[in-house]
């Protein structure tokens, strides 16, 4: 290991690979129509249904029969709001990350960006899983779609980001303690 250059464990290199997915995964959530499914008899077709999401609705799982849906309740609202915080978080947790490993001379403060990073992954999983929850418990009659599958599975793997980066920390400390027992077996001979 040379001089200002940091070895890094698989810990943060998972971290980056959830965060990825996770906003990959939001990505796909935030755009796609398919929170919720609901299905109904038709005399002509015997099996219609239609999809919604965060911002518009389908009909009959074509995506060319969508109309963006106007008027809204206050829970739709907020789950909009939860979501639009989760990816901003999402890509503010890239960052950080970017950051702590294309800088290698970070020092000391390579542990702040560390809990930085932390508290920004466990936000960002609150709000998506709250977005989620707020959906779910306001669409009780429905199927749950690929839609807010993908978003809860992306808060779920931002709160596993959380715990990788914890044990980044644990890694950092480690290697800070080893470093420090050879410097001082190098002073005494």
């Amino acid at each position: 290991m040379g001089i200002g250059v940091r070895n890094y464990s698989n810990w943060i290199k998972f971290a980056l690979f959830l965060i990825v997915l996770c906003f990959v995964l939001h990505l796909v959530s935030f755009g796609t129509p398919n929170w919720s499914e609901k299905g109904w008899w038709d005399a002509d077709t015997l099996d219609r249904y239609f999809t919604y999401g965060l911002w518009q609705t389908c009909y009959d799982g074509s995506y060319s029969d969508c109309y963006y849906l106007r008027e809204p309740s206050d829970w739709h609202y907020n789950a909009r709001a939860l979501e639009v915080v989760g990816l901003i978080g999402v890509i503010i947790c890239i960052v950080i990350c970017a950051t702590y490993i294309a800088t290698p001379r970070l020092g000391r403060n390579a542990h702040l960006v560390l809990i930085t990073l932390i508290v920004f992954c466990l936000l960002t999983s609150i709000f998506i899983l709250s977005g989620v929850i707020l959906w779910w418990a306001n669409t009780p009659n429905v199927k749950a779609g690929y839609s807010a599958i993908f978003a809860f599975l992306a808060g779920i793997s931002m709160m596993f980001c959380g715990f990788a980066v914890f044990m980044e920390t644990r890694f950092l400390e480690e290697e800070a303690e080893s470093a420090h027992i050879q410097q001082q077996m190098i002073q005494r001979y």
